[in-house]
């Protein structure tokens, strides 16, 4: 009998030895609704010890039974829960209830709330910039942005835009300084002699910025904003911050996102022409002011000299093919009888602009695992 007590008595002591042994303990959290809560910090409370959820909520810590884990994340209240004497546990956690004011990027790592700052702080939604498709970022803040002038330096594809905050402060025209995830951007024009015929556009470096890869637009307004990044920031800073592969709160593992965009250009508006005069024959007149030299409608023949050498059968003024020899040889339809017709093109400036077209396609990957992630972004822009 005592052999059989000593027994029983030595067994619950090595269950008593092996249950407060730490012991690897695989769990999961996940909120109210089920969803899994990625990257949250589980901690043993007491301890240093813990260790952080994958994208899918789970995690795997060293622990032994009585031991209580410590949940914390982004977007949920803090949890407790207690070690049993099973392997695997489940914690669930309740969605925390936003009541903080709203924090901006003032600069790589350092967020503020807007109330705390000396300067007018302004926040602009990416997804407000992917709305209307355009060739680059800042012509996508165009009207969206107070006090924000933004201008296209020409209508050519490719061409740069300019960004002033609050008027021209300076004459070397007082762009604000751009930082891209702490990096310095510039906005120069990369000036060729003939944009349209050399086979150029007025372009910069800024331009090759993806704006699908954006995950946040500040804008620091003032001379105080120059106080984080020095006197280059005396115009104000344009602050963006792209997208990282950090896990988000019920984020899969993998994520795809497709975009497409398609919009058309046109002339805005041009000015009024005059209809009553030209040039002259062999611009003999265009010294007056350019187009209001011979008028239109007299009837009357022009020599090569541009003098008015008869008058004509049809009413119709008309100039030699002598007067522009080389226009003769590539375009002989346009001088029947030898001769062109001086008249009026009331849509020769319309006629020039066609309807432009702007289409986009974008497929975004984003995801991993562990201490591994990512985000890749492959985009086309074709505009003509």
């Amino acid at each position: 009998m005592r052999k059989l007590v000593s027994l029983l008595t030595m067994l619950m002591l090595f269950s008593t030895i092996a249950f407060n042994q730490d012991r690897n303990i695989t769990g999961s959290v996940k909120d109210e609704s089920g969803a899994p809560v990625p990257g949250a910090s589980i901690k043993i409370k007491g301890t240093k010890t813990g260790v952080a959820a994958d994208n899918l909520g789970q995690f795997r810590i060293l622990a032994k039974a009585g031991d209580v884990l410590l949940v914390t994340a982004t977007g949920i209240e803090p949890t407790e829960s207690v070690v049993g004497s099973s392997n695997t546990i489940l914690i669930s956690v309740k969605n925390a209830v936003a009541s903080g004011q709203e924090v901006v990027v003032t600069a790589l790592g350092i967020r503020r709330t807007e109330k705390a700052l000396g300067y007018a702080v302004s926040k602009v939604d990416p997804n407000a910039v992917l709305q209307k498709s355009e060739p680059n970022v800042l012509a996508g803040l165009a009207g969206k942005v107070p006090g924000v002038d933004i201008r296209g330096g020409q209508g050519a594809p490719g061409a740069a835009v300019r960004i002033q905050i609050r008027g021209v402060s300076s004459f070397n025209g007082g762009e604000p300084l751009i930082i891209v995830d702490g990096v310095p951007y510039s906005n120069n024009l990369v000036n060729t002699t003939n944009p349209f015929t050399g086979g150029g556009t007025y372009g910069s470096g800024f331009g090759n910025l993806d704006p699908n890869d954006i995950e946040s637009i500040n804008i620091l307004k003032g001379a105080a904003a120059a106080s984080l990044y020095g006197s280059r920031a005396a115009n104000g800073v344009l602050l963006i911050t792209t997208k990282s592969g950090n896990p988000k709160k019920g984020s899969k593992p993998l994520t795809v996102t497709y975009r497409a965009g398609y919009s058309q250009e046109t002339i805005s508006g041009l000015p009024t022409y005059q209809n009553l005069y030209g040039a002259g024959a062999n611009w003999r007149v265009q010294a007056s002011n350019g187009s209001w030299g011979g008028k239109f409608g007299k009837g009357v023949q022009y020599d090569a000299s541009g003098n008015i050498i008869g008058t004509s059968a049809s009413g119709i003024d008309s100039i030699p093919a002598t007067t522009w020899a080389s226009m003769f040889n590539a375009y002989p339809e346009l001088f029947p009888n030898g001769r062109l017709a001086y008249k009026a093109n009331p849509d020769n400036v319309a006629s020039l602009f066609n309807t432009g077209s702007l289409f986009e396609n974008s497929i975004g990957l984003q995801g991993g695992g562990g201490n591994t992630t990512f985000n890749v972004t492959l985009s086309n822009v074709d505009q003509k």
